[in-house]
């Protein structure tokens, strides 16, 4: 559609892709209007500024999505199979992620965060459909030029990505929310995949990793598969 920028039009590409494909499943699915009173990257960008105190870089622009929400949950194969699995994501506009506070339920139980740290997560990506309490958030610090990608899973303590809030969209374009696939870029030292203890989550992600560069040959897994195979 002529009114989306080439980046938007990537995302509901995807959402078609998931839609289509003969071998993916959707079980639910969300395509937000977008929100062109918001303004451009540019407006946004400044809005966030002098809100939350953080300049956000330049070089995110490109990847600035005007959709207030979109996102799918989807499974793959049969639910009895060893073979299948799923996944699912819900991304809000960014300058909604910045007015978000942060989830306070999901650190119940959780002891050793202070209250100022948690009160710079913003999250923007998660899993309300499937409620599995997966929760991807921005640490937007004031007096900062960057702001920090964190993985929340359930239980755990939320883990530092080593990504930028560009390349996590991207990265979930490729793994199409596929539950975990955050953990590839999570420390090993937090997350050891080769334990007992994330055994389903390492399931999940080498099921992905055989299945999806034949289900979706229009991308390129080997980084991912790296990642994976590093971890075991």
């Amino acid at each position: 559609m002529s009114e989306f920028s080439e980046y938007e039009q990537t995302w509901w590409d995807t959402l078609d892709g998931l839609r289509s494909n003969p071998e993916i499943h959707v079980t639910h699915e969300v395509r937000g209007d977008l929100t062109p009173s918001l303004g451009d990257a540019d407006q946004v960008f400044t809005m966030i500024s002098t809100l939350n105190g953080v300049t956000l870089p330049e070089s995110w622009k490109p990847s600035y999505l005007r959709f207030a929400e979109f996102g799918s949950c989807w499974t793959f194969g049969d639910r009895d199979s060893s073979e299948s699995f799923g996944g699912e994501f819900h991304v809000t506009n960014l300058f909604e992620t910045a007015l978000t506070p942060s989830p306070t339920e999901a650190w119940s139980g959780i002891p050793g965060l202070s209250e100022e740290f948690l009160e710079e997560l913003h999250p923007f990506d998660g899993t309300p459909t499937t409620g599995v309490g997966h929760l991807a958030l921005l640490r937007l610090t004031k007096g900062a030029s960057d702001a920090e990608v964190w993985f929340h899973a359930g239980a755990y303590e939320p883990h530092r990505m080593d990504l930028d809030y560009p390349t996590y969209l991207e990265t979930l374009r490729i793994t199409k929310g596929t539950f975990c696939w955050q953990y590839l870029f999570v420390d090993p030292a937090e997350v050891d995949l080769s334990t007992e203890e994330f055994a389903s989550a390492a399931g999940l992600l080498t099921r992905m990793l055989a299945t999806f560069p034949r289900v979706f040959p229009e991308h390129d897994y080997s980084g991912l598969q790296a990642r994976l195979e590093a971890r075991l």
